[in-house]
């Protein structure tokens, strides 16, 4: 009987195996990484790269937004929007030995249409504002979800 229940429940671990979470409609991604710089070393060699020139720093935050960037390079088998560039507003906090990446107001930028289109629109059921479920869906969140988890890893100061 365990086992059944466990076969029912396994499709819903493996849907929610990203950072990404849905609350009020709206679509957000987090993740949290350890650094031993201080927050100014830190917020100074973030401000260098290319996809945080916008960029604002306030204390232990930095927040912003990144310009239309290429995320996932192979589309195959996802959502058609998949292959649009995609738009961040991005926040990164510093405590000690670690910082948190919270990203939120994903845009793509779907020229084909003359439009920019939110995230949320295209991922979010509107019914009840759960992520969809699809697996064309959860590939792309999955797909995603590595990519961000590459773009706010700090590997050297030279480096992303």
């Amino acid at each position: 009987m365990k086992t059944i229940y466990l076969l029912l429940l396994l499709p819903f671990l493996v849907l929610s195996q990203n950072n990404f979470a849905s609350n009020s409609n709206k679509l957000s991604w987090q993740n949290v990484y350890e650094t031993s710089l201080s927050s100014a070393d830190f917020f100074n060699s973030v401000k260098t790269k290319k996809n945080f020139i916008d960029c604002n720093y306030d204390g232990d935050i930095l927040y912003g937004t990144t310009p239309f960037i290429d995320i996932i390079k192979d589309h195959s088998g996802m959502v058609i929007f998949a292959r649009y560039d995609i738009q961040l507003t991005y926040k990164i906090e510093f405590k000690v030995d670690k910082y948190r990446v919270t990203i939120t107001d994903l845009v793509w930028d779907s020229t084909d249409f003359n439009d920019t289109t939110n995230f949320e629109e295209l991922l979010l059921k509107k019914r009840d504002g759960t992520i969809r479920g699809a697996n064309k869906y959860q590939k792309y969140l999955k797909a995603l979800d590595l990519e961000l988890t590459k773009i706010f890893t700090y590997k050297t100061p030279d480096g992303w």
